[in-house]
Order: structure tokens, then sequence, then C-alpha cells
């Protein structure tokens, strides 16, 4: 379908929504230690020297504020098994989303969600631009973990798919 600019967002959410993403939930703690994420497919590596990843953050989002003032978050990288917490995580009530939840601190102190994740990253909050309807937001990885024996979540056309990777 050949669609010429300027489109509607809706099409143009539909046609970006043809590109397959891992999904991710980044966690934080503000000062006063209280828990909040939220479920991303912005995530990417930005750098390998020095270890930076990146994200993005709607400006319209609610969490916008907690992570940009964060000093640090941790990105989960989820495996197959993990459409629920995926959904937990992208719902409207942000104060629900660790309800039933088990957490820990990662080596920084951050909040963290204790399940078996394909990877996660705790970063450092480096850098952030703010960038049409978004804001980018840069970490430097300050400590990882990975495990090969699961296969990733993914989304793509507005939905999340099991893999077998």
């Amino acid at each position: 379908m050949l669609v010429n600019f300027p489109t509607d967002q809706q099409t143009l959410r539909k046609s970006l929504g043809m590109f397959s993403t891992g999904v991710a939930i980044v966690t934080t703690n503000d000062s006063h230690n209280k828990a909040f994420g939220l479920t991303i497919n912005s995530f990417s590596s930005l750098s390998l020297d020095p270890p930076f990843i990146i994200w993005n953050i709607s400006i319209k989002s609610t969490l916008k504020d907690i992570f940009q003032n964060s000093k640090n978050y941790v990105v989960h990288i989820l495996t197959k098994h993990h459409t629920n917490i995926a959904n937990i995580f992208a719902k409207k009530d942000i104060l629900a989303r660790f309800n039933g939840i088990d957490t820990k601190l990662s080596p920084s102190g951050t909040i963290m969600i204790e399940k078996n994740f394909m990877a996660w990253f705790d970063c450092y909050n480096y850098k952030q631009y703010e960038e049409g309807d978004h804001i980018i937001m840069i970490g430097r990885i300050e400590h990882l973990y990975y495990d090969n024996n699961n296969s990733p979540l993914i989304f793509c056309k507005g939905t999340f798919h099991e893999t077998n990777i």
C-alpha cells in the first residue's frame, strides 16, 4: 500500500508495526524507593564502547518525569513466557503494576523484577533527548545478565508473539 505524506498517525503506526521487535520492561524507583515500571519495544543497543543502550518514553507518559529523574534503571528483556507480565506493565494503572510481582534490588540498588529473563541491563541514566513526541533515553550499562536458554517474546503488528529461537 503506497501512502504519501502527510498521512494520519494510525496509518504510520500500522506501517511501523510491521517491524518485529523484542519486548522489555524498564523498572526504576523514586527517591522514596517506590517502584515504577513500563513495557517497551523501543530498546536497542547504541554502543559497545562505552556500553550504551537506548530506549524511548512518550512525553505523555505519566512515568516520564520518574524515569528522567531516576539515577538508574533496569531493562529486562522478556522471554516468550512473559506475555502476562508484559501486559501488566503496559496497563494504564501504574500503581498496580507491581502487585503480586516479586522484586529484588539490582547491583546498583535499583528495583528489578525477580524472574528468569533473556537478559537484564542495570543502567546509569546517562542522557536524554526530547525529539518529536518522545524522550530518547540513553543508559550506560553498569551490570548485565543473560541466559541463552530462553526464547524471546516478540511484538509485531500490534500484538505479542511467542518464538522458539
